[in-house]
């Protein structure tokens, strides 16, 4: 309270509104305080009798317009119907007199739609349609009145919008990437970007200075895909199950944490033992080819004596004669038992060695390991958690959750509550000294609200946003006043910090008096609020050394 009081000394912000506010009276987006629907909120539909206010949230870098739920809004996004809780809301308030229901189809919007947020290039006007016998708040995307009931997105071609005044002659609503619904400025005539151009330049130069003057950063992220188990042992050890051993020496097996010695030859392992079944085989080797001089007699060689008659027997060589057959000797290892040669049944017990209880195996190279699973390494100046790659904190700033803070208890008060940050950010347009343009300009725009002269307002306020356009470098930082000075010619970069200006006038404005805030953007300062909804989330959720480059944009100008 003590910023807000300095504040409104410092611009006397109350007196300057106030003194106009019944000539700036309009429709208005108001933040809910202590769960509690802001006074004026207008019922918008209804939902098996019971009144349904409408809404809008920021979701995915757009405010959606929906319907207010509990104490939540709900907007149709993607198919679904999406839950925005407190405080990420404003609801809309209006005198239910002072605004009309244009009836639509097909993507048709009547001039003067109340625009109610906006993504991307396009505008999103507010409409209603019916549904299950009920009638629900929503936005018009491309031939449609979107709303969201019973968790998805419904899209109804038939519907209402929301005017502000008497409605003219219906037209289509522009398609993606077109020019987006006019919002009347007043300084439409002399602006240097278009509206969606305007809205990028300015979030621009508040995500920069949000990410140089605020206490506070949100760490940038990015995902790296999903995890997978670990797979590589490293050089010199074998896998095993799921862990890794050191390989076994030569002339041995891995089995676990055991390294068991291979089976001879011809024995089978069967885990600590090796096996070899009882062999045999005739030993009966036949004549074969007999030796010179000798007749093959089958089973044996003969030759004949001339001594008496006699017959001598023989066999080939490697065999031997006996009982009248010729045998072939035994193969080692085997036992001649007359007919045969036979080798009995053995066992024998494996040698073996332990090498370690294993350890657990690796990620595969350009992988890191975190909690069992292997992800991709993250880039420079960034880590890892799970799937998730983080920006490391700056220098001189500590970690907190999801962002960055200068200390800790930054980190506590900034974790529990972030509505303060853009009204600190916007005090930087207050603190700028006390120039002679800057009284002249606040003093002729006290006066003309006096008055109720909205032109004179107007003029005065451009000459006050004028002089402290003049300081952009302390409104923002010097790299932001630099770029803006190299991206646009004189006249257009005046033009751009003059925006930036009144959009810090907006926030500041918007925290004590919602309402005012939104008759003042729109009847004093030209702005469309939903088009500073980037700079605002610039400074509430700031992105901690944000290396964006400068938004692609059409100068309108080249003066």
């Amino acid at each position: 309270m003590k910023i807000i009081r300095k504040i409104l000394n410092l611009f006397t912000a109350a007196a300057l509104l106030s003194a106009g506010a019944q000539a700036l009276a309009a429709p208005s987006w108001v933040a809910p305080r202590n769960g509690q629907l802001p006074a004026g909120a207008l019922a918008c539909g209804q939902e098996n009798g019971q009144a349904l206010m409408s809404c809008r949230g920021s979701y995915n870098g757009g405010i959606q317009p929906g319907k207010m739920a509990g104490q939540n809004c709900n907007i149709a996004w993607g198919g679904k119907e999406i839950v925005i809780a407190a405080p990420n809301y404003e609801v809309l308030v209006a005198n239910p007199n002072e605004v009309q229901w244009v009836k639509g189809q097909n993507g048709s919007v009547p001039n003067g739609a109340f625009i109610g947020g906006q993504e991307g290039s396009r505008q999103l006007p507010v409409c209603r349609a019916g549904y299950n016998n009920s009638v629900y708040p929503g936005k018009i995307v491309a031939q449609n009145c979107n709303i969201g009931v019973g968790g998805k997105e419904i899209l109804v071609a038939s519907y209402e919008v929301m005017v502000a005044s008497a409605p003219a002659t219906a037209h289509p609503i522009p398609a993606p990437g077109a020019p987006p619904v006019a919002v009347t400025a007043a300084n439409s005539s002399n602006a240097a970007l278009s509206p969606a151009d305007t809205a990028k330049v300015l979030a621009w130069m508040a995500r920069q200075t949000a990410t140089a003057k605020q206490p506070y950063c949100y760490r940038q992220s990015y995902g790296r895909g999903v995890g997978v188990p670990l797979s590589t042992c490293g050089p010199g050890d074998q896998k095993n199950g799921l862990l890794c051993y050191p390989d076994c020496k030569a002339g041995y097996g891995g089995a676990g944490p055991v390294c068991w010695a291979s089976c001879p030859s011809g024995y089978t392992d069967t885990g600590a033992l090796c096996t070899r079944p009882a062999d045999s085989y005739s030993n009966s080797g036949g004549s074969g080819n007999c030796d010179s001089g000798y007749t093959n007699m089958g089973l044996y060689c003969q030759k004949n004596s001339p001594w008496f008659g006699t017959r001598e027997k023989s066999c080939p060589s490697g065999s031997y004669y006996s009982a009248g057959l010729c045998k072939v000797n035994c193969k080692s290892g085997y036992t001649n038992t007359g007919l045969t040669c036979y080798k009995g049944p053995d066992t024998v017990a494996k040698s073996s060695y332990g090498r370690g209880a294993g350890n657990p195996m690796k990620c595969a190279a350009g992988q890191q390991e975190d909690a069992g699973l292997c992800y991709s390494y993250c880039k420079t100046n960034f880590a890892g958690v799970g799937p998730v790659c983080w920006q490391n904190c700056p220098a001189g700033t500590t970690n907190c959750a999801a962002g960055c803070s200068v200390n800790a208890s930054e980190c506590a008060s900034k974790t529990a509550n972030m509505v303060i940050a853009p009204l600190i950010l916007a005090a930087n347009i207050f603190t700028l000294g006390a120039s002679s343009e800057i009284t002249a300009g606040k003093a002729e725009l006290t006066a003309a609200l006096k008055a109720k002269d909205i032109t004179a307002a107007r003029a005065a306020l451009a000459k006050t946003m004028t002089a402290y356009a003049s300081r952009l470098g302390e409104m923002t930082t010097k790299e932001v006043a630099v770029t803006i000075q190299k991206q646009f010619a004189p006249n257009a970069a005046k033009w751009v910090a003059t925006e930036y200006g009144k959009t810090q006038l907006y926030m500041a404005t918007k925290q004590t008096d919602a309402q005012l805030a939104e008759s003042y953007a729109r009847d004093l300062a030209g702005l469309d609020p939903t088009g500073v909804a980037g700079v605002v989330e610039a400074f509430t959720q700031s992105i901690c050394n944000s290396d964006e480059p400068f938004p692609k944009v059409t100068p309108l100008t080249n003066n």
